[in-house]
């Protein structure tokens, strides 16, 4: 998988922040997380006799939204007001 830049290297603009603080202020991340990460397991399982050629790369990805929806949980209020990423 290529290293792609991030996009919150420098500031994001304000359509960006606007749809992040919508998005976060109308979805729990805790249980998205838990849906997306029981939702991919069971599909792992359900599917472990034709798996797909693209799953490292599906992995990878869905480690790196994991890895964000971690931090957006711990972040204070869960919102990005206050937080480094703006």
């Amino acid at each position: 998988m290529k290293n792609q830049q991030s996009p919150f290297e420098g500031n994001l603009s304000e359509e960006l922040q606007g749809a992040l603080q919508t998005f976060l202020s109308t979805v729990s991340v805790a249980r998205l997380s838990k849906t997306l990460r029981n939702l991919f397991l069971t599909h792992v399982y359900h599917e472990s006799d034709t798996p797909s050629l693209n799953m490292e790369e599906f992995v990878l990805e869905l480690q790196a939204l994991f890895d964000l929806l971690d931090v957006l949980e711990n972040s204070p209020d869960q919102g990005l007001k206050d937080s480094s990423f703006l």
